[in-house]
């Protein structure tokens, strides 16, 4: 995720703005050393700017950066004078006045990421790819009072060196509007109703079925009107939205009107540690051009769903149960899934503090059983979060059911986290094929018996040098199971995936 020494160069790029590796390193000749390759240049760049002097220097009075998305940030800490010790902070809270209400605040995000694949479509023979990400985004809150603000937050995301070129959608978008919205609410503390017109980045509950899709290099986005109605404890989304397209130029993105999206998502939080959150939703599509294995046609799909996260003491947990009705080519759609992701926290009281999670995640997700006719039963995840089976995106939530125990190992004062864990996976419907996210067919299986997909393992690890930087790198390996050994060459898969990201 980052341009370093003899990587890249100021000019001469798509963009006119962004850095860009030069393509004889890049190619889709890249052999086994990409890998290493790759993070020696993410290393000797995030040395470079680390050693930048008041690049990320901490003083005493630093306040880590938020946590919540950018869209929702509050930046009036920064407001006092005295809150700004280091050269980014003073983007923040510009041009507030005594007495005024009107401010405003630029941030945003650097991210590198390189990955390299062994056999890239899962099970079959195919080149061992690597290639490098990029991702830049600049973000402006204009405070226009009480009760008006205007957001935007352009994005740009390059791919270079991938076998076959950027993969639709999720790799490339050369420079785009991610968000831009007016939003009127009635006030600005705790405001009971809040519009936002426009362009909207959308992450709700726990992200299974909308979700911002922060992992892939190109988030996704809507364009429309959502109302936000928070009568305490609850806050409730109104959306009435059409799915934004991704196009690989320059400011050529549009409202997709083939593809609405509406409904209601209603979250009931008491804001305690062990208090429960509640979620329930009405989410619906109009799709005019979808396609499973099943066929192509029009998919008009409602999805009701009610979700629980509670944490107690030193266990959590996270269950979530979705029914889906409507019509795929004429067909009646009747499928479902259902979720559980639970765990138990051993915490240390020692100075060099370390937390252990052991985790079981498990779920169900299910398959059309009747490929030609009768009802449809693939579930569609909808625009779920990037990273649903791992961070290499092998397999999708559809027509699916999996098990995953998991240990998350945490040291907070050194802010790393390592999170080892392993996947086992299998169709749902044997008249029903494989699919990555989003929805897209990876393998078709009416032609096989088996259900069992393979075995996953995955390591995952993330530092948080300071309050600006954070690294992370992930390995998976995938076990080709039965279905892909009866439908494809059954070639296991490497996944190796190194980054970096500056946030101010």
């Amino acid at each position: 995720m980052l341009s370093g020494h003899r990587v890249g160069r100021i000019g001469g790029n798509r963009s006119g703005l962004i850095l860009r590796p030069r393509a004889s390193l890049w190619g889709p000749g890249l052999n086994h050393g990409a890998c290493l390759d790759i993070l020696l240049r993410l290393l000797f760049v995030a040395f470079a700017l680390s050693h930048t002097p008041g690049a990320v220097a901490q003083g005493p009075e630093a306040k880590p950066l938020p946590v919540t998305p950018a869209d929702d940030t509050d930046w009036t800490w920064y407001c006092d004078p005295a809150h700004k010790v280091e050269p980014a902070d003073q983007l923040k809270c510009i041009g507030r006045k005594t007495g005024s209400k009107r401010q405003v605040s630029i941030s945003g995000e650097f991210r590198l990421r390189g990955e390299y694949f062994d056999h890239i479509r899962l099970g079959d023979e195919s080149p061992s790819s690597g290639y490098l990400l990029q991702r830049y985004t600049l973000n402006t809150d204009a405070v226009l009072g009480s009760r008006l603000r205007l957001y935007t937050s352009l994005e740009s995301g390059l791919e270079d060196g991938r076998a076959g070129g950027p993969r639709p959608s999720v790799d490339e978008d050369r420079l785009f509007l991610h968000e831009g919205f007016l939003q009127l609410r009635t006030g600005r503390e705790n405001p009971l109703l809040d519009l936002r017109i426009g362009r909207h980045e959308l992450t709700l509950g726990s992200g299974r079925l909308i979700s911002s899709r922060d992992l892939p290099n190109v988030q996704q986005n809507f364009d429309g009107v959502r109302l936000l109605v928070s009568p305490r404890p609850w806050q409730v989304n109104v959306l009435a939205l059409k799915y934004s397209e991704t196009n690989q130029g320059i400011f050529d993105d549009y409202p997709n009107h083939a593809f609405s999206v509406w409904g209601i998502y209603a979250t009931r939080h008491e804001h305690r540690d062990d208090a429960p959150t509640l979620d329930i939703y009405y989410l619906g599509i109009d799709h005019k051009v979808a396609t499973f294995q099943a066929g192509s046609g029009r998919e008009q799909r409602e999805s009701v769903g009610v979700r629980l996260a509670n944490v107690r003491g030193h266990w959590d947990s996270d269950s979530e149960a979705v029914f889906q009705f409507g019509t795929f080519d004429h067909r009646p759609i009747r499928a479902w899934t259902v979720t559980s992701n639970s765990g138990y926290t051993i915490r240390s009281q020692k100075v060099q503090e370390i937390n252990y999670r052991v985790g079981l995640d498990a779920g169900i997700a299910s398959g059309n059983h009747n490929p030609t006719q009768g009802g449809f039963g693939t579930f569609n995840a909808l625009f779920p979060k990037g990273a649903y089976f791992g961070e290499a995106n092998f397999i999708g939530p559809y027509n699916i059911q999996d098990i995953r125990p998991s240990l998350r190992v945490t040291i907070p004062r050194r802010r790393i986290v390592i999170w080892p864990n392993v996947e086992m996976l299998w169709r749902q419907s044997r008249q029903d094929g494989v699919y990555s996210i989003p929805a897209a067919l990876v393998q078709a299986g009416d032609a096989a018996d088996a259900l069992y997909i393979g075995f996953q393992a995955d390591l995952n690890v993330e530092w948080e040098q300071n309050r600006h930087f954070t690294w992370m790198v992930d390995g998976e390996h995938f076990f080709s199971g039965a279905f892909l050994r009866q439908t494809t060459s059954g070639k296991s898969v490497n996944y190796f995936a190194p980054g970096i990201s500056y946030r101010f």
